[in-house]
């Protein structure tokens, strides 16, 4: 089958179509397509597609990061929820940066 493929900088697979258009390049491939074809982290090489899988973990890391981060800030909320506030702010003056005094704020 005929496909036509959008390829970004580095020559990963932006997007894929089943008809002309642009600067898209046609390739043969019959189906099923791979999953994730146009997750940036595929290309095309002598007729088959190729998964970069350094470049997977890499475009896949980011969600987990998201994930573990918003987990980190309830569990900083809980904490300030915990302690008294002559600790809280002895703690916020030594770490400003972990944002408890937002989270006394909210609570």
């Amino acid at each position: 089958m005929k496909f036509y493929i959008q390829k970004d900088s580095e020559g990963y697979i932006s997007d894929i179509i089943t008809f002309p258009y642009g600067n898209y390049e046609g390739i043969e491939f019959e189906p099923p397509l791979p999953m994730g074809i146009m997750g940036r982290y595929f290309k095309f090489a002598k007729g088959k597609f190729v998964l970069d899988q350094a470049k997977y973990e890499e475009v896949n890391r980011v969600p987990v990061l998201i994930q573990e981060n918003d987990s980190l800030k309830r569990a900083v909320d809980e904490f300030a929820k915990s302690v008294s506030k002559e600790k809280l702010d002895e703690i916020d003056q030594m770490f400003p940066d972990l944002g408890i005094s937002d989270s006394r704020r909210k609570a």
